[in-house]
């Protein structure tokens, strides 16, 4: 079992260590459309309420406008439509998507013992007791 992924072993033994693994932004893999606010009345797209986002744009994008405008809510358009609001993102929703993506991750790990690596697992000692 190798303690990094094969690539960066492989940049690893050619003498240049990374201070981390590759991974997936998930701020690039979120769209605005999974976590916006459409209840209520959206927020008309003018320049006082930062610049509008579409609901196609990554919580990335988002997460750079908010930073660059210093507005917490934005309003979303329709892309084939920039002047129809369609709802509203906040900084919080924004965050709730990231954490929602770290849930999903922690879930979907599967933790490896090395009773299990040689077939002893909880299942398989159970059976042979």
């Amino acid at each position: 079992m190798l303690r990094r992924s094969v690539l960066t072993e492989k940049i690893a033994r050619r003498g240049l260590h990374l201070s981390r693994e590759y991974s997936v932004d998930p701020l690039e893999v979120l769209f605005v459309r999974e976590v916006m606010d459409t209840a209520g009345d959206p927020l008309p797209a003018t320049s006082s309420d930062g610049p509008p986002v579409h609901t196609d744009d990554t919580l990335r994008h988002v997460a750079y406008l908010m930073a660059e405008s210093g507005q917490t809510t934005l309003p979303v358009t329709d892309r084939r439509d920039p002047d129809v609001p369609v709802g509203t993102i906040t900084l919080e929703q924004l965050l709730k998507g990231r954490l929602r993506d770290l849930q999903e991750e922690r879930h979907s790990e599967r933790v490896l013992s090395p009773l299990s690596l040689i077939g002893l697992g909880n299942g398989a000692r159970e059976a042979a007791g």
